[in-house]
């Protein structure tokens, strides 16, 4: 830092950042400005260049630089060390505006160091006594780049002959401890809620998935009623709506035709998936989507599920290869995304989990390959696991998922050290942050168990009748009679489609008969619509038990 003296006696800062830790220096300056990269129209992008605003040193070891361009946008850089005997590390965060893409500023290596390696995202600094790692969303020779999805670099000590493991985290390890974990994904949740509320100021920011999951949210914490009355009835009545949110708001002639669509449009992609010629990275994509195993059990076992979901062990066993003729590795979201798929089936206790099985073991493999144990200042006991493939770090989110699916697979095989490694990395990952609150929504059902999300329930295999619902639906049938328990809580109102419904004579709800009522919505209580057509029945439901019954005679 460097201040000059006015005329009247006065200081203020000179544009210069300097900050040199161990082997690195950074800087900005008039010469050499830090440069904040932005979006704009036609996925074109713009630079400004940024001048120092002001300094804050926040704790011992800890300070932050505020940058501000022309146009008033505001950047801030945080540096932070941690040091011990055995132990230097320093890590980086950068807070940029909404549209931003990147800000990127000035390094070098101190005097008796040179770099020996170098990636699009990291260089290895060596000197005759130490050497450091130095990690970032990318770097060139000269320049630093942290993105908007990436906001965090570190430059840690670095051994070669070291090889991360699950087995080697240490049992004490801070950010892999349970009370940790829990406490940061409280913390995801409530930051949920209260960004969610914030948007509701400007519903035109809201999206459905941000909606969603706020209603799931707030119905876990047992505030549906609040949750249901603070959304605003333009988004209700609005256009951007969707089967997605049909549970919560109704409508349900209105979005049932998009969730056929949303049918038909994963039965092609399975097929197309389980039609490729050739196995390859392609065919692993479809794995990727959180709700996949959902519709899965609702297609059923036809030859392109079992063909789709034998690809991941038939590649994983090293059948597949690169253009190159390299042996194909999955990616950490494809990896996620299989055990994610194997995880939601075999909780079904669909023998189509079996196919995915065999994978199971390369695909946390996939994962532990990507991953390292690093010094991080911001973390609770300095230390974080970051995940990089193909020379670039893993973005938050897609750590995030990773680590839930661990989670998941770790509790279902008992395997502590998976589930410690899963709870390493969510809590590694939800610490370092990264994300809007658009994406917080997009992984909140895949990071967040909560039978209160809309979902798909298999009612009945023999005809395929099938519930989008947020209810938990059980269904038995003997003879002509058809009994469907719905478990939700007491004065919730909850829409559900039943989709394949063969006619019936009579439906009965709270031990009463019903009528087919195209106006059912508009009440404050049960009712339904039947359309013969389309096979389908609407269902508004309010729980006057924990438990409702209904019953169809056939």
């Amino acid at each position: 830092m460097a201040q000059t003296q006015d005329k009247d006696g006065g200081t203020s800062l000179k544009n210069s950042m300097q900050v040199s830790f161990k082997g690195i220096s950074f800087t900005a300056d008039e010469v050499h400005p830090a440069i904040l990269t932005k979006k704009s129209e036609g996925n074109n992008t713009v630079t400004e260049n940024l001048s120092l605003l002001s300094y804050e040193q926040q704790a011992q070891g800890t300070v932050t630089f505020k940058f501000r361009t022309e146009g008033e946008d505001e950047v801030s850089l945080t540096f932070a060390h941690n040091e011990s005997d055995d132990e230097a590390s320093l890590s980086i965060f950068a807070s940029l505006p909404k549209d931003a893409e990147s800000v990127s500023f000035s390094f070098k290596p101190s005097t008796g160091y040179s770099v020996t390696e170098r990636t699009n995202s990291r260089q290895i600094f060596t000197s005759k006594n130490s050497t450091y790692s130095f990690s970032a969303s990318k770097l060139t020779d000269e320049q630093i780049f942290i993105s908007q999805k990436s906001p965090f670099a570190t430059f840690s000590l670095y051994d070669p002959s070291t090889i991360f493991t699950f087995a080697s985290l240490s049992p004490t390890l801070e950010v892999a401890g349970e009370q940790l974990y829990q406490e940061k994904m409280r913390e995801f949740r409530a930051k949920l809620v209260s960004g969610t509320a914030e948007a509701m100021k400007m519903p035109s920011q809201l999206t459905e998935s941000i909606v969603v999951a706020y209603m799931a949210e707030m119905d876990a914490q047992g505030r549906f009623e609040e949750a249901l009355a603070s959304v605003p009835e333009s988004f209700k009545k609005g256009n951007k709506r969707t089967y997605l949110s049909a549970p919560y708001f109704g409508s349900l002639s209105t979005m049932q035709p998009s969730l056929s669509m949303k049918l038909r449009n994963m039965e092609e992609m399975i097929e197309n998936a389980a039609g490729l010629t050739s196995l390859s990275s392609s065919a692993l994509n479809i794995f990727t989507m959180e709700d996949l195993a959902e519709f899965i059990e609702v297609i059923g076992p036809t030859e392109s599920v079992k063909k789709l979901l034998s690809i991941p062990s038939a590649i994983m066993s090293g059948n597949a290869t690169n253009a190159d003729g390299t042996e194909f590795k999955a990616t950490v979201a494809q990896a996620a995304g299989i055990i994610r798929t194997y995880i939601a089936l075999s909780k079904k206790n669909s023998q189509l989990a079996e196919y995915l099985a065999p994978a199971m073991e390369s695909c946390v493999s996939a994962i532990e390959s990507s991953c390292s144990l690093a010094a991080d200042a911001t973390v609770p006991g300095g230390q974080a696991i970051l995940l990089a493939e193909n020379d670039a770090p893993v973005p938050p989110v897609t750590a995030i998922e990773a680590g839930a699916a661990l989670i998941s697979y770790g509790e279902q095989v008992t395997s502590p050290e998976i589930t410690t490694a899963g709870r390493a990395i969510t809590s590694s990952a939800l610490i370092r942050g990264g994300f809007d609150l658009a994406t917080a929504a997009d992984i909140y059902p895949s990071v967040v168990s909560n039978v209160d999300y809309p979902h798909c329930s298999l009612i009945l295999r023999d005809g395929s009748i099938w519930a989008w619902t947020v209810a938990d639906i059980s269904y038995t049938q003997r003879n002509n009679v058809g009994t469907m328990l719905l478990k939700s809580d007491v004065g919730n109102i909850h829409y559900t489609i039943l989709m394949n419904m063969p006619e019936f004579k009579n439906m009965n709800i709270y031990g009463l008969s019903y009528p087919s009522d195209p106006r059912f919505e508009n009440y404050n209580s049960a009712g339904y619509v039947y359309r013969k057509q389309l096979k389908t029945l609407f269902l508004k439901m309010r729980n006057k038990n924990e438990t409702e019954t209904v019953r169809f005679t056939f």
